[in-house]
């Protein structure tokens, strides 16, 4: 189909094309500005031919999810997705239409296409790649169904040496219709344009803030990308953002974090009766856990309480990760010796190996050792939360090595903030072991009046 331009001008362009069906069917598309990256876009097709038509269903692109850096890491960034009526998200990658493997074994060959289920109409299909994103809704009427195709763009080659980018490209389908003579269809769309943006997304109110894949973890997620677009505001840096972010965060679980370490230190306190239990039991396991947790209620000491802060950042760690996986605010912003916070930190390469040398991830590692270097543990007693706790450093390495170092710089201020408050720990003197006195006791010594209705 060839087009040509009908009409130009600072608003709007108009393409007119004589589609291939046999028939004198014109396609008219209309492009016009709307603002704020979106386009309106109107798709006329008029019968001038002189015998009615049938037309069939047909496709309509929606753009392409190509890589912004040309680099393998980005394969699982691009990809197509769509939403359907009945308010459903569905995505696919781009290493699903690649070939791969597991172990060299089970090859598996690349998918060429991808289709919606046929009993679900589609609001919009979007081509996305880690931070922009091009995304087509059919505003009249919902379409038919949606495909995700693989395509190789040419360009500069990407590390496999093959000289061809692979990237996926998105299509809406939409139903065919009758045509009768001299008359018209016309189909309205909204086109988006524009970088991943949750509150521009949100704006065009139709779910299309679902290509942000927050998930289940946009409950933390939107609230930290608010709060740090607001302080960006304020301090024109992504990057102190970030450390201001992180010291609020701290200031709110300073509280636990104060309980959980008065909680280990208590837990030093009891060791050497719990050594004692080990040694009585040695031979009954059984009754070795039944004692120690006798032991743990008697004054008032959880052998997980030192986790409890641990547990509580988690949710915070997972909401920036997946924050930063697709928000396009931090991309090429600087901060001290990082040139861009949505990538690694990398400032060369181990020679012979070619491993990136991350200086953030690192410097991470070796706080969150430190900081558990001073967190007070128990001697000689089998405490199931130290033992977890041990991997963290390594797991967390591994975790963050390669991925945004706006994620490392987070938890290394994190680690810092911990790590005072653990020196101010202590030099508080340590808590006295003590007996919890149940309400059993307490009547039994006579200091119990009872409940609302045990009152005397």
């Amino acid at each position: 189909m060839s087009w040509s331009i009908e009409k130009e001008d600072a608003q709007e362009v108009v393409f007119i094309a004589k589609a291939q069906t046999g028939g004198e069917v014109w396609l008219r598309r209309t492009f016009r500005l709307a603002g704020d990256y979106r386009l309106s876009l109107s798709q006329e097709v008029e019968n001038r031919g002189t015998v009615p038509l049938a037309l069939p269903s047909y496709a309509l692109a929606a753009g392409v999810g190509a890589p912004v850096h040309l680099k393998k890491d980005e394969e699982n960034y691009l990809g197509a997705s769509w939403f359907t009526t009945d308010v459903t998200y569905t995505t696919h990658k781009l290493p699903e239409f690649l070939p791969s493997n597991f172990l060299f074994l089970f090859p598996r060959p690349g998918k060429e296409l991808v289709q919606s289920r046929d009993d679900r109409e589609v609001r919009w299909v979007a081509a996305k790649s880690q931070f922009f994103a091009l995304v087509l809704t059919a505003q009249d009427a919902p379409a038919m169904g949606a495909e995700a195709r693989k395509v190789d763009l040419l360009g500069e080659a990407m590390r496999d040496g093959s000289g061809k980018v692979p990237a996926v490209e998105a299509w809406m389908k939409l139903a065919g219709f009758d045509l009768g003579v001299g008359a018209k269809n016309t189909r309205q769309f909204g086109l988006y344009a524009g970088p991943k943006e949750d509150w521009r997304l949100r704006s065009l109110a139709q779910g299309e803030d679902q290509v942000m894949e927050f998930g289940w973890m946009g409950i933390v997620s939107r609230p930290l990308l608010v709060v740090m677009n607001t302080i960006h505001k304020w301090v024109g840096s992504y990057g102190w953002s970030i450390v201001i972010l992180t010291i609020l965060l701290k200031a709110i679980l300073w509280v636990p974090q104060a309980k959980a370490n008065q909680s280990m230190k208590k837990m030093q306190l009891l060791a050497p009766k719990l050594k004692e239990l080990q040694e009585k039991y040695k031979e009954d396991p059984a009754k070795l856990n039944t004692e120690m947790m006798r032991l743990y209620r008697e004054y008032g000491v959880s052998p997980l309480g030192g986790c409890l802060p641990m547990l509580i950042q988690m949710p915070v760690f997972l909401g920036f990760y997946y924050m930063l996986l697709s928000s396009v605010e931090l991309r090429g912003q600087a901060f001290l010796w990082i040139h861009d916070l949505s990538r690694p930190d990398t400032i060369g390469f181990l020679p012979g190996f070619g491993i990136p040398i991350n200086p953030m991830p690192l410097i991470m590692t070796a706080a969150m050792v430190w900081s558990m270097h001073l967190t007070p543990q128990p001697q000689g007693v089998d405490n199931p939360g130290a033992k977890m706790m041990k991997l963290m450093p390594l797991i967390m390495l591994v975790f963050c090595y390669n991925f945004s170092s706006a994620l490392s710089l987070y938890w290394t201020v994190q680690n810092f903030l911990s790590i005072g408050q653990l020196l101010y720990n202590l030099r508080q003197p340590m808590p006295k072991l003590e007996k919890v006195q149940r309400p059993a006791d307490l009547v039994k010594r006579g200091k119990w009046k009872g409940g609302m209705w045990g009152r005397r």
